[in-house]
């Protein structure tokens, strides 16, 4: 069966775009959030800033490789990536899990989270705290599964244009004859 760019299965974001403009518009997206998260580092705390730094250098070597290959069509470039982003939305997963067990069954843990992540008052009243809380539980639950998600559909982008990339190159591959042999 011959190879078909244009098939169907190619297409992505509900049929309408091919997978080579969308896989390279997922890896200048990631790079792009990379440099976003680093200019935000610096209105944190230095332990945060000093961990997104670190993460942006990871980060960059991880979607560099991946721009590379989009760009120039290279597979093996795209390794890194795929196994990144894999255990990457695994961890989401299991975070996700742990944080709506600790919702259930942890007040005090959910109270530390949403004065560390959320920054919520504490000089107001006990009413005041309750629903910023909530509002935060509420919140982090709906952004983790958004972000995961997001995440999720990225690394499926990245992955059918891997698949894509491989199809066409095996498509290229045919039986030689070898009329030119030199001995017998």
């Amino acid at each position: 069966m011959a190879f078909d760019e244009m098939d169907k299965q190619n297409f992505t974001v509900c049929g309408r775009l091919h997978l080579k403009p969308a896989a390279r518009i997922v890896s200048l997206c990631l790079l792009c959030f990379v440099f976003v998260d680093f200019i935000f580092s610096f209105g944190r705390s230095t332990a945060a800033m000093f961990y997104s730094w670190m993460s942006a250098c990871f980060s960059i070597g991880i979607y560099g490789a991946l721009v590379y290959a989009v760009f120039k069509e290279k597979r093996m470039f795209m390794l890194p990536y795929l196994i990144f982003q894999t255990v990457f939305v695994a961890f989401l997963c299991l975070i996700l899990l742990i944080f709506t067990i600790g919702a259930m069954f942890s007040n005090e843990l959910m109270r530390k989270l949403s004065k560390d992540i959320g920054a919520l008052d504490e000089a107001a009243d006990m009413e005041e705290q309750t629903k910023e809380y909530h509002a935060f539980v509420i919140f982090f639950f709906v952004f983790l599964s958004l972000f995961m998600c997001c995440q999720t559909y990225f690394l499926t982008i990245i992955y059918r244009f891997f698949i894509f990339l491989r199809d066409r190159e095996s498509s290229f591959n045919f039986n030689v004859d070898n009329d030119f042999q030199l001995s017998e």
